[in-house]
């Protein structure tokens, strides 16, 4: 389904490791991505937000990061790229899914992150 890489990238004579997150299924791609640049390490604040909203505390999760949007209900949830432009065929088209499955990929996300920032091996 997924699998977590490490990359090392260089420039400059400047090294820098990363942690990235890759689906088999290609129409997930906008999902890796949205875990790595809006998630990051902080999946606790996403986790807390869906908590309220399974527990009606509130009706919905909506927000804008650096490149995606986002739209938390009880049942379902929406990614969108706000650069996405269907005729140019640039960024990625927005998905539907289950919010539960969206809850487990950010914490599938945040715990691994933040075991390989403590140098876990990957």
């Amino acid at each position: 389904m997924y699998h977590f890489q490490e990359l090392t990238l260089q420039r400059s004579g400047i090294e820098k490791k990363r942690l990235v997150i890759q689906f088999e299924d290609e129409s997930m791609a906008i999902v890796a991505q949205f875990l790595m640049t809006e998630v990051g390490s902080n999946g606790a604040t996403f986790i807390d937000k869906m908590v309220s909203v399974e527990k009606e505390q509130i009706p919905k999760f909506e927000g804008t990061g650096n490149l995606f949007a986002w739209h938390v209900t009880k049942e379902t949830s929406v990614i969108e790229d706000v650069y996405y432009d269907a005729e140019e065929q640039i960024g990625y088209k927005p998905i539907e899914l289950k919010t539960t499955d969206l809850k487990e990929f950010i914490t599938v996300w945040t715990k691994t992150y933040e075991a390989w920032k403590n140098g876990a091996s990957i």
